[in-house]
């Protein structure tokens, strides 16, 4: 469960008000509940399975040798190094108003009618653009038999209810489940009950169907009807893993890395995020660089390195994170910026983000366009590149756009908002545009 936190201001000594930092923590949090309506999904399921022993009996292998891997898969994968955080684990206290996970921790919930029965696992760190997007699948954790699923229900619920979800259910073994809940309106496998799947297939993209507070998959484990925690610890009756490769209960990462041209906007559910990427500034421009972590834990650090176009290292600082009054956040955040002054240079600057022994480099293009008019100002123009393509924000009367040898490439733009337009389907490497705008004409250069 997440606790609500505000933006924290954490000034920095190097460079004086050029440079402050901030924790970024959203004041949301994902979580789900069992409902009558999916035990009694659990119970279909069983009597098809009895259906099916007799008309399409299936030759499983044994249960002891099942081991699941990851059932959410990164499938448009962008900068950075994962796609996911863990919220709730399965709860074994079986008092309400307390909690007790595998590891004896308390990193699960419970309510007035059920404890918490299976992995949360949710997409970050922009859960709705994510799920918008279409960028996480939901696959089969091992393979197995579909015996039970449902599709078609509304999937951008933000408070527990009694709707109903939309989700899979596998069959293993003669006695070994699982479920794939919360899943996104018709996105559910056009498989059907009775048919088969192999282990990472497709089922369906991660919703928020059913008793959901967020985008997430809810992946719970029976054997013989009986609830099972797929995670092997102290609190978990000495039950083994049943995964391929049990994560660490701290799955600590820096898992993005960018920049961006302010702070990232998280709108109350279910709006789309909007986390700001940009990679081009202007002079008199500040920068802002964000770095979203998973199972960050209290006072640990990162070392931060800014590199000038000419290579030289213009900045170094290690941040600890004070995340008081709480031990860990399962995810988060830190936002550094800085202001006009430090960027002498014109060029292509980067951060050197380090953390837990690995790093992670955030580039982006400072400076003037290359030619400007004689006027004292200038029309200003940024671009800013996304998943999408590369938006160019402010008004202009024609652009140009060559590859690195200087070849005219063909582009296509959509206009989103007045003075807002998007080129689609353009290739990777260097692109350079050539923009004009009155009686100027400015350069810019984007890496892809």
């Amino acid at each position: 469960m997440w606790k609500f936190i505000l933006l924290i201001l954490l000034p920095m000594a190097a460079h004086g008000q050029d440079r402050i930092a901030k924790a970024i923590r959203r004041p949301d949090a994902i979580q789900c509940a069992s409902s009558e309506t999916e035990l009694q999904e659990l119970k279909r399921a069983w009597q098809n399975i009895d259906s099916l022993k007799q008309i399409q009996p299936v030759q499983f292998q044994t249960k002891s040798s099942i081991r699941f891997r990851w059932p959410v898969q990164w499938v448009n994968q962008t900068e950075g190094n994962s796609f996911f955080g863990l919220s709730n684990y399965v709860d074994h206290n079986p008092a309400f108003n307390a909690v007790r996970d595998f590891n004896c921790g308390v990193r699960t919930y419970n309510t007035s009618n059920y404890n918490h029965k299976g992995t949360d696992i949710y997409l970050w760190p922009a859960w709705w653009k994510m799920m918008a997007d279409e960028e996480v699948n939901v696959v089969a954790a091992a393979k197995g038999r579909i015996v039970y699923r449902v599709d078609g229900n509304f999937d951008r619920q933000c408070n527990f209810n009694s709707s109903n979800w939309n989700a899979v259910y596998l069959q293993h073994s003669d006695s070994l489940i699982t479920w794939y809940g919360h899943l996104k309106k018709n996105s559910v496998t056009a498989k059907q009950v009775g048919d088969t799947v192999s282990e990472g297939e497709y089922l369906g993209k991660v919703g928020s169907s059913g008793n959901s507070t967020g985008p997430h998959l809810h992946f719970e484990v029976y054997d013989s009807g009986i609830l099972r925690d797929p995670y092997n610890g102290p609190c978990n009756n000495s039950q083994p893993s049943l995964w391929q490769e049990q994560h660490p209960y701290f799955n600590r990462d820096l898992i993005r890395s960018f920049c961006t041209n302010g702070e990232p906007v998280f709108p109350p559910c279910p709006q789309v995020e909007n986390l700001k990427k940009d990679s081009v500034y202007l002079s008199g421009d500040s920068v802002y660089l964000t770095n979203y972590y998973r199972d960050l834990v209290h006072n640990d650090t990162t070392t931060l390195l800014l590199f000038s176009p000419s290579g030289n290292r213009i900045d170094s600082v290690q941040t600890v994170h004070d995340l008081s009054p709480d031990p860990f956040w399962d995810a988060g955040g830190w936002l550094w910026k800085y202001g006009p002054e430090v960027f002498v240079e014109e060029g292509a600057y980067s951060f050197h983000s380090r953390y837990r022994g690995e790093t992670m480099k955030a580039a982006f293009l400072y400076g003037n366009p290359s030619t400007r008019s004689k006027q004292k100002s200038f029309t200003k123009i940024r671009l800013a590149q996304d998943n999408n393509g590369i938006r160019i924000i402010g008004n202009f009367d024609k652009m140009e756009v060559f590859d690195s040898q200087k070849r005219p490439l063909s582009f296509q733009m959509v206009e989103e908002t007045s003075g807002t337009r998007i080129m689609e389907h353009w290739a990777k490497g260097l692109v350079i545009f050539r923009i004009y705008t009155g009686d100027q004409i400015l350069h810019f250069k984007v890496l892809k």
